[in-house]
C-alpha cells in the first residue's frame, strides 16, 4: 500500500464562522440538557391538595442555555431579561464588579453589576447560590415588576407537614409545668384550732352542758345540793384518700418525673378533701360531720328567703355568741361573702370595710400567717378565712344561691387525726398489666367541744 500525504484542510472565513457557530450551538444544547436533567422534578400533587406544588407565573425559571446564547450573541433579548438579572445579581454577590479597561462595551449591558465582558455570564453553581441569587433578584426593581422570584421558589409553609411543618417541632416547656389552681386550705390554717392525735376510730368527748351553779344561805341555814348536767358526743373518724393507677412506661418517660407529680398532687388533693369535709361533711358515713350543720351550734339566719350580708348580721352573730359566753375569733366563709361586704358603701360613696384611713376605695384586708391561706378582717379584728369549696348553692326559702358562714371561738374546735397523710406504692396490684398503683390515705375528723361556741349563719346570698 502506498502512503499518501494528507493535504492540509483549508477553510474559508465563512466556513470557519459556521463551524464555530455549530460548535457553540451544540455546547449550548448540551448545557441546557445537563441543567434540565439536574433540575429536580416537581413531585406529584396529593389528591387532597388544593393548589399546585409550585407557584406558576407567566415566566419560566432562569435557563443557563438562554444565558449562554446571549453571551455568544453579545446581547440580551427581551425574552432573556430574567437570565440577565440572574447573571448580574450573581456577579454582585460573588465578586465580579465592573468591566475591565479595554473591553468592548455593549450599550445594552448595564455598567453597574456587569460581568467582566459583555460576552461573559456569571451563573450560580449550587442550589444554595441559586437561592441567594433569586432572593437578590427579588429585590431588584425589574424583577419586582414581573414577579420572577415567585415562579422559581417553592411555596413552602409550616402550616402543613408536607410543606415544611415536619421541620418545626412543638416545644413542651416542661420547666414551666404549672399545677392547677385549687382552693386554699381554711380550717387547718386557723391558728386557735388545736389538733389531737388519736389511737382509735371512735372518740367520745364528754362535756358539762349545764353548770351546777352556786347559791347562798343564812347562818346555819340548810344547804341545797346542786348538780351539773353532763353530756357527751361521739365523733367517728373517717378515711379520706386519693388513688392513682398508671403505666410503668409513663413512670419511666414522664418529664417532670411522674413520682414528683404524684407526691405533690396526691397529698394536696387529700388535704383539700379533708378541708372540704371539715367544712361541709354531712355526717353520713363515710363522711364526717363538718362544721356547717353541726348539731347544737348557735343558729343565726340572714332571712327566711336569704339576703345579702351586711355588717349588722355579723355584729348580731357576735352578740349571740357573747350571750352564751363565747367570743368569736375566726370566720370561715366562701370568698363571695367578703366580696359582698367589701362593696358596701356609706352615703358619701366610701367603702365602709376599708374606710378606716379615709381611702375612697377597697384596700387589702391583710394576709395570713406565712404559708397559710389568705384572709380578710371584719368587725375590725376578726379574721375571715376563705374556702371556695364551701357551697354557694344552698336553698333557703325561695332562694337557691345561699351559703353558710361559720363564726366562732377557735379554742372550742378540736381536730382529730388518727393518722397523717401517708403515701404508698404497689407494683404488684396490676402486675399482669405492667402498671403501678399509688394511694394517699388520711384519717381524721373535726369536733366542737362546746357546740354552741360556734355559730352557723345561714341564708347568705351574693
Amino acid at each position: 500500500m502506498t502512503d499518501v500525504a494528507s493535504e492540509p484542510l483549508t477553510l474559508t472565513k465563512d466556513q470557519l464562522d459556521a463551524l464555530i457557530a455549530s460548535s457553540v450551538e451544540k455546547g449550548i444544547r448540551a448545557a441546557d440538557k445537563a441543567v434540565e436533567e439536574d433540575r429536580p422534578s416537581a413531585p406529584a400533587a396529593p389528591a387532597t391538595r388544593s393548589g399546585p406544588v409550585f407557584n406558576r407565573n407567566t415566566f419560566a425559571p432562569p435557563r443557563l442555555g438562554n444565558a449562554m446564547k446571549a453571551a455568544y450573541r453579545g446581547g440580551w433579548r427581551s425574552s432573556e431579561a430574567f437570565e440577565k438579572d440572574v447573571s448580574q445579581a450573581a456577579s454582585e454577590l460573588f465578586g465580579y464588579k465592573g468591566e475591565k479597561d479595554g473591553d468592548d462595551k455593549d450599550p445594552i449591558v448595564e455598567t453597574v453589576g456587569a460581568a467582566t465582558s459583555y460576552r461573559s455570564i456569571i451563573w450560580p453553581k449550587s442550589r444554595q447560590e441559586m437561592m441567594e441569587v433569586l432572593y437578590a433578584v427579588g429585590a431588584r426593581r425589574s424583577a419586582d415588576e414581573v414577579g420572577q422570584v415567585d415562579r422559581a421558589i417553592r411555596a413552602m409553609t409550616e402550616g402543613t407537614p408536607a410543606d415544611g411543618g415536619v421541620l418545626v417541632p412543638p416545644l413542651y416547656a416542661q420547666d414551666r409545668f404549672s399545677y392547677d389552681l385549687t382552693s386554699t386550705i381554711a380550717v387547718r390554717n386557723v391558728p386557735g384550732i388545736q389538733w389531737m392525735p388519736v389511737q382509735t376510730n371512735s372518740v367520745i368527748l364528754p362535756r358539762e352542758s349545764v353548770p351546777a351553779g352556786a347559791s347562798q344561805a343564812d347562818e346555819a341555814g340548810t344547804l341545797s345540793a346542786q348538780d351539773a348536767t353532763l353530756a357527751s358526743q361521739t365523733i367517728a373518724i373517717e378515711k379520706q384518700y386519693g388513688f392513682r393507677r398508671y403505666s410503668n412506661e409513663l413512670l419511666a418517660d414522664a418529664t417532670p418525673a411522674w413520682n414528683e407529680f404524684l407526691a405533690n398532687t396526691l397529698s394536696r388533693d387529700v388535704t383539700l378533701q379533708q378541708d372540704k369535709q371539715y367544712l361541709e361533711g354531712t355526717g353520713a358515713a363515710p363522711q364526717i360531720q363538718g362544721l356547717v350543720g353541726y348539731s347544737g351550734v348557735t343558729a343565726v339566719s340572714a332571712g327566711t328567703n336569704g339576703a345579702s350580708p351586711d355588717f349588722d348580721l355579723f355584729y348580731d352573730t357576735q352578740y349571740a355568741l357573747r350571750l352564751i359566753n363565747a367570743e368569736a375569733d375566726f370566720v370561715l366563709a366562701h370568698p363571695r361573702v367578703l366580696n359582698s361586704l367589701a362593696k358596701i358603701k356609706d352615703a358619701s360613696g366610701n367603702y365602709i370595710l376599708s374606710n378606716r384611713t379615709g381611702v375612697n376605695a377597697p384596700g387589702a384586708f391583710g394576709t395570713g400567717l406565712p404559708g397559710s391561706a389568705p384572709k380578710g378582717v371584719i368587725l375590725d379584728t376578726i379574721p375571715m378565712w376563705f374556702s371556695s369549696q364551701m357551697s354557694i348553692a344552698r336553698t333557703v326559702g325561695s332562694s337557691s344561691d345561699c351559703t353558710t358562714v361559720v363564726m366562732g371561738q377557735s379554742g372550742m374546735v378540736l381536730g382529730l387525726d388518727r393518722q397523717g397523710i401517708e403515701i404508698a406504692f404497689s407494683e404488684h396490684l396490676y402486675f399482669d398489666t405492667d402498671e403501678t398503683a399509688a394511694r394517699a390515705i388520711g384519717r381524721s375528723a373535726i369536733a366542737i367541744l362546746q357546740p354552741d361556741a360556734v355559730a352557723n349563719i345561714t341564708g347568705i346570698r351574693g
